[in-house]
């Protein structure tokens, strides 16, 4: 629900719960398989959003998707028009942190988040393979159409409030290696060839068009796509160490605040951008 700042002023925001994953992967397993032991497994609050998590049988072992529907009914019931003019974003941590033993330090962990003001198709991201490559192009207007619901098209940049992407890495400064000196192999220790703690942050990327928030609600997404325990196997060019693998990160909570103002717009106008906000509502399946 907004809250009420002054007769023109509204502050929207959303919540996402943090996430602990751990995840197993045995000796000479390309990525975790699903089963004990061998499998990615879920705890803390941000668990209850989830619309989407990979335990195992792939190589997104350990990536999960929240959801969280934003209800506007209190301002479009009382006809009010805010527009969104700032955006913070606050976390209790800017990166994630727990420990990670032999695992993938090559690809990064990409983490988005999105607000959208028409829904995507959950149920489609639900039983997708892998869909989370597709939320490096929504929210511009040629961007992709996955999850846009039957002939919708995909999200628009009128549709898109906010996305944000961050992308994470482990480098050496973080970690002790058999590489990099700090690790030294024993003959009686077999199981371990490196271990790090929290990765750095490489990268953060916005978009959007901070456009109407027309209601009657937002939807508001927090993607992570990781293979912290998965490397694809290519015989022909390297064999990966013949090591079992484990991590433990937590994803800290995120809170997405909006400061919106009554842009005074004829009645024209705001026709027009709930237009542009609306027009692409997916029809004939689960959404949100």
């Amino acid at each position: 629900m907004a809250r009420i700042l002054d007769k023109d002023t509204r502050l929207i925001d959303v919540d996402f719960g943090p996430v602990t994953v751990n995840i197993s992967r045995t000796a000479l397993s390309e990525f975790p398989d699903g089963n004990p032991g061998n499998q990615a497994t879920f705890g803390g609050n941000g668990t209850n959003q989830f619309i989407r998590s990979d335990t195992g049988g792939q190589l997104t072992a350990g990536s999960f998707i929240q959801f969280v529907r934003l209800d506007l009914d209190y301002m479009t019931m009382n006809n009010e028009v805010m527009q969104p003019v700032e955006v913070s974003v606050q976390r209790s941590a800017s990166t994630p942190y727990g420990t990670h033993e032999n695992g993938n330090n090559f690809n990064t962990i990409q983490e988005f988040i999105l607000i959208a003001s028409r829904p995507l198709n959950n149920a489609d991201i639900a039983a997708a393979v892998n869909p989370y490559d597709s939320f490096n192009d929504i929210g511009l207007n040629r961007g992709t159409s996955a999850f846009g619901g039957d002939d919708a098209g995909g999200l628009t940049h009128e549709q898109n409030i906010y996305a944000e992407r961050r992308q994470y890495a482990w480098t050496n400064t973080t970690g002790a290696t058999l590489s990099n000196g700090e690790l030294v192999s024993q003959p009686a220790q077999t199981t371990l060839a490196s271990i790090f703690s929290a990765p750095q942050l490489l990268d953060i990327n916005t978009w959007g068009s901070l456009s109407a928030i027309t209601g009657p609600n937002l939807y508001c997404y927090r993607i992570v796509y990781s293979e912290m325990q998965s490397f694809e196997a290519n015989q022909s060019i390297f064999t990966n160490v013949g090591l079992g693998g484990f991590t433990s990160i937590r994803f800290p909570p995120v809170n997405v605040a909006f400061l919106c103002k009554d842009p005074g717009y004829t009645e024209g106008e705001y026709l027009t951008r709930l237009a542009n906000a609306m027009n692409s509502i997916p029809e004939g399946g689960s959404t949100a």
